[in-house]
């Protein structure tokens, strides 16, 4: 290896032959990488990492990731055989021929053209000018909660570097004294995607992204501040435009070949710039590890700690605000990492590791929710140990725990060129790592003590704040006083029990029951409640559990906890009933009792003897219809859960879409559905058991149970009907969606799916506040009808007689409409079509269906009262299709409706056209 070394000794990476491109502009002269190559490198033997940083440090490599603790990145010259050194085994060529990758992005860049003022895209990477530029038009559109300001002094070629300050009464000095968190990109010149990410932060923060998490950034915006610079490294990111993979500053650093100058005291083999601005840190380990004398070495420190103007204006910053920092963060790329301090060491372990250890899963998972990209966090020293990082300085000089440092995407397919079609993709994952990060960060922990009024599965899933359940309390004791009940009455409800699976010890998976959600919103199990009708004050019963069983189970979460948890009045342990109810008096205690409209089941009545005094007067007659009717009428914080629930399950049913097809298992989908909705929408279970049919498979109405666990193989020619929806803290999505498994509908298969459509959507146009159930159904049935009229499937009668006779229900044997809400088939007074009518507030589905039920068609055709309607010879086409089903969820609104499962493919040319962009 030496001799291979002093066998190149001439080349140094620096020296380049500088290329002109010729314009009608003035030219400029740019680097040529050809035939450079990027090589990655397996750390797999103690000498593979020390080599490498020898031929760094030798000027002849240039490392591009800062290590993944199993390889590393390598720019290799041309001719440079790396690939024959006896040390290096198993290296892969990443590109091999790194100007043309650069020469393309040149010609994007150049293709994208000037950005005229106020414009700004995440489609494309701009320059420093434009950049900046676009801070300041943000800064006067939004001049309330934001100011942009350059740092004192300027950088070596005369740049400032430029941040905002966002945050709630900016104006107010006050301002000023609040909580810091720094944010800075861009401090290696060539990571493109790291200003290009810290600008969406700056926009998220300011309110012009990610709308969804408006209302989590506007109570951080009112307990921080935000400092944020997106470009540290202003001089090293413009000359990027003439070396794209430059990483340094441009300050004059020394000259190459040992530092020998010739006569005239220039650089005898030509002169260096700049000094790695990660590395110019000053601590007392600076200097020590992961760094080169050289001042040609892109992990040059510089000469002395801040002898770089970017790092001393920075560091001057930062230490005027060593009082209110709190968080650190610096986004790098690439590699896609979260990395802990320390850096300058990997046998040093500080006192917070388990908190980097929890903070760092959190932040990754947080990261992976959005579009399945996978970081990985650690200890920033585990890549390999270096000194003299801006996170090491935060951490150890300025005492902040919460200093971190992200690799952006990728993993080395594209390195620092990412194209820029990913940014937004990027950019949106690390926003929800940046909020998972500060929820979890010391500070926050410790001082917003105050537990959560809110459930939320996590930062990117949708907050239920108590007030819909408070507000339900309110609708019920509103409702019985309405209804005269008796002054002083007392509700008690008692919640889901924690079960074992038949006579194991083996918990079942608890889900809350449904009234009992309805009215506390409680997560846990063995919980009971009780609400004063005249007053609304409520009260929670909790369980009394052992000590020991926060060895197994987690902390014991007091009664002051869970009063400010679910914000309610009181909190008592449940062996607490009797007393309380004997201070409380009631008159009457109201219990629930009743049947359920779909299954028949009684509502399981809490037993009382024993719990209460005796003398108190029982009625189970009152409460129960009460809550049934109001739980079928959504208030406005229950239609933002059904939104939320029924757009992730759209989401959902698309990425089954994208991945079904010709053998695939039908267990596959069902799947990929569930890992989707948790993935990305928190949600731990499903609201029914999924039905995942396709061919025949798909006219068995309530397929997928024990007995046919969705375990068919799908075949060329199937159509599939897929009827699964997420489930987010008990309120549920029921969506159906049917597709052709080649991408393209048959005409039989068109012809079925059309009619199918044609109900659904005839019914859905015309829904609005008194339309009742029947007539819904009735116009469901005849559009399905005439559709099968005209086609010939029908014939030798009229509507009325066929209906009389039955054949709608041939080919449509369910219902067209329930309710759904904290049940699949929600709670209500009635399910007889002709006397529900709708009501604004009211949630339920629109789901026609046409099937071809062998079981069905067999017996019409023994039937003469069914057979001589039908076509038989037209028929036996479609037999075996099994059938398409198409469901909605659709809210009742003031004067029609509002369809939540909108987000679709809905029309043949839709599905065709969706399905043939990703089977493509």
């Amino acid at each position: 290896l030496v001799n291979h070394i002093h066998s190149v000794a001439m080349w140094r990476i620096s020296c380049v032959v500088l290329v002109f491109l010729v314009s009608e502009a003035e030219p400029l002269p740019v680097k040529s990488y050809e035939n450079f190559k990027i090589l990655r490198v397996p750390l797999n033997s103690p000498d593979a990492l020390e080599s490498l940083l020898q031929l760094e440090a030798e000027g002849l490599v240039e490392l591009l990731s800062d290590g993944q603790a199993k390889s590393m990145d390598v720019l290799v010259p041309p001719d440079f055989t790396l690939l024959n050194s006896g040390v290096f085994e198993g290296v892969v060529e990443l590109n091999s021929n790194v100007e043309t990758s650069v020469a393309a992005e040149r010609l994007t860049l150049k293709a994208a053209g000037p950005v005229a003022p106020g414009h700004f895209s995440f489609d494309s990477y701009h320059r420093l000018n434009v950049l900046y530029e676009h801070l300041e038009a943000l800064a006067l559109n939004h001049s309330d909660i934001v100011e942009t300001f350059d740092m004192p002094g300027t950088t070596y070629e005369g740049r400032v570097i430029k941040a905002m300050r966002i945050t709630h009464n900016i104006s107010n000095p006050e301002s000023e004294t609040k909580p810091m968190i720094w944010i800075d990109g861009g401090i290696h010149a060539r990571e493109w995607v790291s200003p290009a990410t810290v600008t969406y932060i700056i926009h998220t923060l300011l309110g012009l992204k990610e709308e969804e998490k408006r209302e989590e950034v506007e109570e951080l915006l009112g307990m921080f501040q935000f400092v944020v610079a997106p470009c540290l490294n202003p001089d090293g990111y413009e000359h990027t435009q003439l070396e794209r993979l430059w990483r340094k500053t441009r300050k004059p650093s020394g000259c190459a070949g040992g530092g020998e100058k010739n006569w005239f005291g220039g650089c005898f083999h030509g002169a260096c710039f700049g000094a790695d601005p990660n590395r110019n840190w000053g601590t007392e380990y600076w200097n020590t590890t992961g760094v080169s004398s050289n001042p040609c070495s892109i992990v040059y420190p510089g000469a002395a700690p801040f002898d770089q103007e970017n790092t001393r204006i920075v560091k001057t910053y930062l230490e005027s605000k060593r009082d209110v920092l709190k968080i650190y963060l610096s986004y790098h790329s690439y590699s896609q990492l979260f990395l802990t301090p320390l850096g300058y060491s990997d046998t040093i372990v500080t006192e917070h590791q388990a908190h980097y250890q929890r903070i760092g899963r959190m932040v990754v998972d947080a990261i992976g929710g959005r579009h399945g990209t996978k970081y990985t966090a650690m200890r920033a020293a585990n890549l390999y140990p270096h000194s003299g990082s801006s996170g090491d300085w935060a951490h150890l000089e300025l005492g902040i725990v919460d200093a971190y440092t992200v690799e952006l995407r990728d993993e080395g397919r594209h390195g620092f060129e990412l194209p820029a079609d990913q940014i937004r993709a990027t950019a949106e994952e690390n926003v929800d790592g940046l909020l998972a990060l500060i929820q979890n960060s010391l500070y926050y922990t410790q001082n917003n003590s105050a537990i959560p009024d809110f459930y939320q599965m996590g930062p990117s899933t949708l907050k239920i704040p108590n007030a819909l359940f408070k507000e339900n309390r309110r609708r019920i004791c509103d409702r019985l006083t309405e209804k005269n009940v008796p002054a002083k009455s007392v509700i008690f409800l008692e919640g889901g029990r924690q079960e074992t699976e038949y006579d194991s010890d083996r918990d079942t998976e608890f889900q809350q029951e449904s009234y009992f959600m309805w009215m506390f919103g409680v997560m846990e199990a063995d919980f009971a409640g009780a609400v004063d009708v005249d007053t609304c004050t409520s009260y929670l019963f909790m369980p009394r559990y052992p000590e020991s069983y926060a060895v197994w189970m987690g902390d014991l979460k007091t009664p002051d906890f869970f009063k400010a948890r679910y914000g309610v009045d009181s909190v008592f342990y449940y062996d607490e009933i009797n007393a309380t109810f004997t201070d409380l008096q009631p008159s009457l205690l109201l219990r629930l009792s009743g049947a359920n409209i779909y299954s028949g089941a009684n509502f399981s009545t809490p037993s009382v003897e024993g719990i209460i005094p005796d003398d108190i007067p029982l009625n189970d007659a009152i409460l129960y219809p009460e809550m049934a009717e109001l739980r079928s009428i959504k208030t406005e914080e229950e239609m933002k859960v059904m939104r939320y629930v029924n757009q992730i399950s759209c989401e959902a049913h698309k990425e089954v879409m994208k991945m079904m097809g010709p053998g695939k298992m039908e267990y596959e989908g069902e799947s990929t559905f569930r890992h989707y909705i948790y993935m990305k929408g928190g949600m731990r279970f499903m609201g029914y058991t999924a039905i995942c049919a396709s061919g025949e498979n798909s006219a068995i109405l309530h397929y997928g149970h024990a007995g046919e666990p969705n375990d068919r193989m799908v075949r060329d020619g199937d159509m599939l009907l897929f009827d699964v929806g997420g489930e987010y803290a008990g309120y549920t999505a029921d969506i159906t969606v049917s597709w052709p498994a080649s991408g393209t509908f048959t005409d039989n298969q068109k012809f079925v799916y059309n009619t199918c459509l044609k109900a659904n959507r005839a019914v859905i146009e015309v829904m609005k506040p008194g339309m009742t159930w029947f007539d819904m159904n009735r116009l469901c049935e005849v559009t399905i009808l005439e559709e099968f009229m005209k086609e010939g499937l029908l014939v030798n009668g009229t509507l009325d007689e066929m209906i009389e006779a039955g054949i709608d229900d041939l080919f449509f044997p369910h219902g067209m409409t329930h309710y759904i809400g904290l049940d699949v088939h929600d709670a209500a007074v009635t399910r007889n079509s002709s006397l529900v009518t709708l009501k604004k507030g009211m949630v339920v589905t629109v789901e026609p269906g046409v099937y071809f039920p062998d079981i069905l068609l067999d017996a019409a055709y023994k039937d003469p009262e069914q057979s001589k309607f039908l076509n038989w010879d037209r028929i036996a086409g479609f037999r075996g299709m099994g059938g398409v089903r198409i469901e909605d969820v659709v809210a009742v609104t003031e004067t029609g409706a509002e369809l939540l499962s909108h987000d679709l493919p809905r029309t043949v040319e839709e599905i065709e056209e969706f399905l043939k962009q990703w089977k493509d």
